[in-house]
């Protein structure tokens, strides 16, 4: 991860004399470390150790730089240990540092490269932790070693939601982590400024006589949660404010504050509504990566598409419901994602439960005034956008089928749809078979019967007697229209492939009529 100028001066000023003058950042820029050397171009980002003929080079780089600058200078860190090369290099760079006594470079080289390895293994841990099971109160306490302070979270109720386990049984914290006292135990400092923040989200704060900084979490401009540091066992410095701030965006993430494709994949919610959007297309990849959430290729799973009456992409109710459903289903896969809120269930870990999942989630629509589509279950991810739209299909063929269902399976609907992809291009008099057409219309020359006579026929199973039975008619009458029907039109009933089609035809020109 990156860090910052005040990070970098913080530690290497318990290991070495150093001068910093000027301003120091506080903004998480830093990426590496490099050796610099006359005619190389200096980038920024990087902490540039300037050692040999450091006046020279220094000089030479203010020469070549100065003027087409134009009075800016290099985002970026110059650390030398020869003192008149600090002016010019001052020209060049926004920040520059000397180092006396007697340390080589390259020991000065390796407790830079130590430091940016200590933070990147801090990141790497958090987002182990975000990846495998998105734990709360395992992100705290990970995130709580970097600051050596107590850490809290607490929701929009000051119920608190973790607490790192280092200070749980702290007596100075233990009416922190009361939700009826916290708010009377809190107040803002509104008139002091963070030194250090990056967006402006870190406040100043002091809760039970103890000075504090804190990060609050929102959601669609809602607040949620807030994550406090707090001053025990040390005064906070000025460059913790933006690691408090990378590792809310870790938390915000754990809780699914973030939604939808434009979120940073770390999450599963993230990954899942990449993958929808099509941003994620490796199967292999969503594989290896789904297994590391804990969700294998495979499980039994299953997908929901729940609709608002409101088609709004920025609907509030979207959000709220979304929450809902998730506190509902609780470890199950829901975010929002193009205009609806999509549900993904694992039925191989969630295991049966005592209210089906089905009935649970219809109960829930009907409550809210909601409605949704399901999937057919199933399993591996190669597929997972066809049974996305599968959830589509059957919620939008749901009034069709099931007017006044809240929930509709794709089952329901799967014959609806058939009969709606016959259609999609051509008209039913190109689709249907002719030999109906034609028998509909002798029958409109003649003031004859045949058409419905075949239809009862065919939906018998070609059952004479039974279809005689349902038009009122005797066997032998019946016999002598389908006859007649066969001279008009030269179909033969003993072929399977003429039967299904005429079936099919049948259906097509039902539905065209109502």
């Amino acid at each position: 991860m990156k860090i910052s100028v005040g990070i970098l001066y913080k530690e290497l000023g318990e290991m070495y004399d150093i001068q910093t003058p000027g301003e120091v950042s506080y903004r998480l820029s830093l990426e590496n470390v490099m050796f610099l050397r006359a005619g190389m171009q200096p980038g920024a980002g990087r902490v540039w150790i300037v050692d040999k003929d450091a006046k020279h080079t220094a000089e030479t780089l203010a020469r070549e730089y100065g003027s087409r600058m134009d009075g800016e200078t290099i985002p970026a860190v110059a650390i030398t240990k020869d003192t008149e090369a600090v002016v010019p290099l001052a020209r060049i760079f926004e920040s520059v540092s000397l180092i006396r006594g007697k340390s080589s470079i390259s020991k000065i080289h390796g407790s830079i490269q130590d430091i940016f390895t200590k933070y990147d293994y801090w990141d790497a841990e958090l987002h182990r932790v975000l990846t495998s099971n998105s734990d709360i109160q395992t992100l705290v306490d990970v995130g709580g070693r970097i600051f050596g302070n107590p850490l809290i979270l607490h929701d929009i109720n000051f119920k608190v939601a973790a607490v790192a386990s280092d200070y749980a049984n702290e007596p100075a914290i233990m009416p922190l982590l009361n939700d009826e006292k916290l708010p009377f135990l809190m107040k803002s400092e509104k008139d002091k400024t963070v030194l250090g923040t990056v967006s402006g989200k870190v406040m100043y704060m002091r809760a039970n006589g103890m000075l504090g900084i804190s990060v609050n979490l929102f959601r669609r401009g809602k607040f949620k949660y807030r994550l406090m540091l707090l001053e025990l066992t040390h005064e906070i410095e000025p460059y913790e404010s933006a690691l408090l701030e990378h590792l809310a965006d870790y938390i915000r993430l754990a809780l699914g504050l973030v939604t939808g494709g434009s979120s940073v994949a770390l999450n599963m919610t993230g990954f899942m509504a990449n993958i929808l959007s099509g941003e994620i297309n490796s199967h292999e990849y969503i594989k290896e990566q789904m297994a590391s959430f804990g969700w294998k290729a495979d499980d039994e799973f299953v997908i929901y598409r729940v609709f608002t009456t409101l088609h709004e992409k920025n609907d509030r109710t979207l959000g709220f419901m979304t929450t809902r459903i998730a506190d509902l289903f609780d470890e199950q896969c829901v975010f929002e994602h193009d205009d609806s809120i999509i549900a993904v269930f694992n039925l191989t870990t969630r295991g049966g439960g005592d209210v089906p999942i089905d009935v649970a989630m219809a109960d829930f629509l009907r409550d809210n005034n909601l409605t949704a589509g399901k999937s057919d279950v199933f399993t591996g991810f190669e597929q997972i956008l066809l049974y996305y739209e599968q959830a589509g299909i059957a919620n939008r063929l749901r009034s069709k089928v099931k007017k006044y269902d809240h929930l509709c399976r794709f089952r329901d609907v799967v014959r609806q749809y058939l009969l709606e992809i016959c259609t999609e291009k051509l008209p039913v008099s190109m689709v249907c078979a002719p030999e109906l057409l034609q028998l509909k219309a002798y029958d409109e020359e003649h003031q004859t019967e045949f058409y419905h006579t075949l239809s009862v026929f065919l939906k018998n199973d070609l059952h004479s007697v039974k279809a005689a039975k349902d038009i009122f008619v005797a066997r032998s009458t019946f016999i002598y229209r389908i006859e007649r029907i066969q001279a008009i039109t030269g179909l033969d009933f003993n072929k399977l492939s003429d039967r299904w089609y005429l079936l099919l035809s049948l259906e097509l020109i039902e539905q065209e009529g109502k």
